[in-house]
């Protein structure tokens, strides 16, 4: 990054006199750490933030034997090939949980349970999962009078989010929609009297009533034209997401269809991580200053578009981090695009290893992290999604 090049030029040399920058030439600092290296089932030295798998959350802060992330092996072949430049490596699979069940709607028994009506005004409201946007169901919603509206219950503890819908947490939703007007409003409603959080009124991105949009939208997807926040938290009793006449300020008659509902936790980053020593055999030490170039092959995770893993869905973007073990102030990340990926790529991402101070570490003590992501949630709840893909063969280099 050239803000980081600049900087280095106003800071004194941090590297010890008679260091050959020789040895650092195409050496990857982390060959020995390689996806499963130490355990291949579970991904080890790499691992998930604790607290995000149901075996690390069961002490009650993050919900109780819930996985809001997953960082698993996949299959060797066919589909889940390694990259021809990388042959051998092992493909793991990374993915933020969709905490909406049934977010695709395409369990219509689940949806029968989950979803219910509430007609206010004269006119019935209909909604049923046929005419879809993805797969073979969609959530579509007719509703006759502006006092009609549908809605779920996200704190239902067979139908609602998964891990809970709890006051303490801030969460972020994304949905795709077509509508035949030119927005609807969506709200949190208590279900019992007019007390409501929000509402939202998404507009669609442009006139057509074909288009499929996407809220709050970015990532090779038509954007919804509203800039408005969709980071959601409970409030009370208020914990029916509704679609159509929500309060008498935002009262709209719906007429569109709805999927790819997406609900995530988002008040912290979903990563998988490494902790990377100061010394390891085979490779140079860390150093202070130049800059840290990380590598990794992405992919588009199969199973999120072919049926087979209900609720999955291809992930908009991804992101890697590098910070200072103990943490010393935010994490330094980049993103990058991987929704029109359509097979492997190898994506880098360069850091500026000024703030990283080694000069006092030594032997194996673990003096920086790297971490992955799906989504970017070092720049808002916008990018905090649910989504899967593959990644495999990760690498790291220094250059003075």
């Amino acid at each position: 990054m050239l803000a980081g090049a600049v900087t280095l030029l106003l800071v004194s040399c941090p590297w010890t006199s008679g260091t050959d920058f020789d040895d650092y030439a195409g050496v990857n600092l982390i060959a020995g750490q390689n996806f499963g290296a130490a355990d291949a089932a579970t991904g080890e030295p790499w691992f998930l933030t604790p607290g995000l798998t149901a075996a690390t959350n069961s002490d009650g802060s993050g919900g109780s034997g819930v996985d809001y992330a997953r960082f698993e092996r996949t299959s060797g072949t066919g589909a889940y090939a390694p990259p021809p430049d990388a042959p051998g490596a092992p493909v793991y699979r990374l993915e933020v949980v969709n905490l909406f069940r049934n977010g695709d709607f395409e369990d219509e028994t689940f949806f029968e349970n989950q979803w219910s009506e509430v007609v206010a005004g004269p006119s019935a409201t209909s909604f049923n999962t046929t005419s879809q946007i993805e797969g073979t169901r969609s959530l579509n919603v007719q509703t006759g009078d502006p006092d009609d509206r549908v809605e779920v219950d996200l704190a239902h503890p067979d139908y609602g989010l998964l891990g809970g819908f709890r006051e303490d947490t801030l969460f972020a939703f994304h949905i795709d929609f077509r509508i035949a007007g030119s927005s609807f409003t969506m709200g949190l409603h208590d279900g019992t009297t007019n007390a409501v959080s929000g509402p939202w009124t998404i507009v669609r991105g442009s006139p057509s009533e074909i288009t499929v949009f996407s809220f709050p939208g970015s990532g090779a997807q038509d954007p919804a034209d509203q800039p408005i926040s969709n980071a959601i938290y409970r409030q009370g009793s208020r914990t029916r997401l509704s679609f159509g006449g929500v309060d008498a300020d935002s009262r709209r008659v719906v007429n569109g269809t709805f999927d790819r509902l997406r609900v995530v936790q988002a008040d912290r980053g979903h990563y998988a991580r490494l902790p990377v020593p100061y010394r390891a055999a085979g490779r140079p030490d860390l150093m202070s200053g130049g800059t840290y170039t990380f590598s990794i092959y992405v992919a588009p995770d199969p199973s999120a578009t072919d049926g087979s893993a209900p609720n999955r869905f291809p992930a908009r973007f991804f992101s890697a981090g590098l910070q200072r073990n103990p943490p010393l102030g935010g994490v330094d990340a980049e993103e990058v695009l991987v929704r029109t990926f359509e097979g492997w790529e190898r994506v880098e991402f360069q850091f500026s290893g000024s703030g990283l101070r080694l000069d006092s570490a030594g032997g194996s003590d673990a003096v920086l992290e790297i971490l992955l992501e799906v989504g970017a949630s070092h720049l808002g709840t916008t990018y905090t999604d649910s989504g899967s893909l593959l990644v495999a063969a990760p690498s790291l280099t220094w250059t003075p």
